[in-house]
């Protein structure tokens, strides 16, 4: 039985899954609004009742996050409870339990250092770049040790861009080259809003006039370092779309823009090294 098949997953969700399922360590660069926690929620679902006795954790800056993905999950357990043994025997605040010894426990990432103290078999620590470094640093150099010296055991982080900082710099060596001296344990993955089914030029240009040019580039096309310079000039379904920014491209070559895009004129700066 694919539970996941009858959950109906876009494209989008069917990448991320497929992904993290294939890779032990996983680092996901993803837009807002790509529906990311839905995908956290199938996987889990899945592994949880292909597994027994695991510990899974998921962590995050953003309570909020963490509450959706329990949400989600339970919301899916519930739809297909009745083709499975397996039982939710507990759901609170903080932790789910189920019949076969699996159990999730969330925790806010910038006040829990001591995650690690006990073994982990699954780790997901999301919105990484949105937590200071300072606060996630320490987790995260608990938790990659313990991690890696289990075979069996997968770490997953995801964050959309957020400056210079730690994620940054685990998803830059994460996608060196495998000779590379300093490429890390992580496989990479970029996930575009344009990756979402109809996202075309005219929901770009709603996203832009509600949020602004630097939220968007920052949030949705994957800008490290944004700020208003330069020009841009897009053709999307014949009609022109004009804004300003210069910045350094997270993915500066052209085939990160949408199929839709009949046109592309832009000047911009990258610099892998900001």
């Amino acid at each position: 039985m694919n539970i996941i098949e009858q959950f109906n997953p876009g494209p989008h969700h069917k990448l991320v899954i497929d992904h993290i399922t294939e890779n032990r360590f996983s680092i996901i660069m993803n837009s807002d609004e790509t529906g990311i926690t839905r995908s956290y929620a199938m996987f889990l679902l899945d592994y949880i009742l292909k597994n027994k006795d695991k510990r899974i954790v998921i962590s995050s800056g953003i309570e909020q996050t963490l509450m959706e993905v329990k949400s989600i999950l339970i919301e899916l357990f519930e739809k297909i409870e009745s083709q499975v043994e397996i039982k939710l025997e507990l759901k609170n605040n903080k932790a789910l339990m189920f019949s076969n010894g699996c159990r999730l426990q969330s925790y806010l990432a910038h006040k829990n250092t001591s995650i690690a103290s006990k073994k982990v078999d699954c780790f997901i620590l999301m919105d990484m770049a949105h937590v200071r470094t300072s606060e996630v640093e320490g987790l995260y150099e608990a938790m990659v040790p313990q991690l890696l010296s289990d075979p069996k055991a997968r770490m997953i982080i995801n964050s959309s861009p957020k400056g210079t900082n730690l994620f940054y710099d685990i998803f830059s060596k994460a996608e060196l080259s495998n000779d590379h001296e300093e490429k890390n344990s992580f496989s990479p993955l970029r996930l575009y809003y344009w990756m979402v089914p109809g996202r075309d030029g005219d929901w770009v240009k709603d996203k832009i006039r509600e949020f602004g040019e630097d939220h968007f580039n920052q949030r949705f096309n994957l800008m490290f370092n944004c700020r208003n310079s330069g020009e841009k000039r897009l053709k999307m379904y014949g009609k022109e779309v004009s804004y300003k920014s210069e910045g350094y491209w997270a993915y500066p070559e052209l085939h990160q823009l949408p199929k839709d895009v009949i046109g592309f004129e832009v000047t911009f700066k990258y610099n892998k090294d900001a």
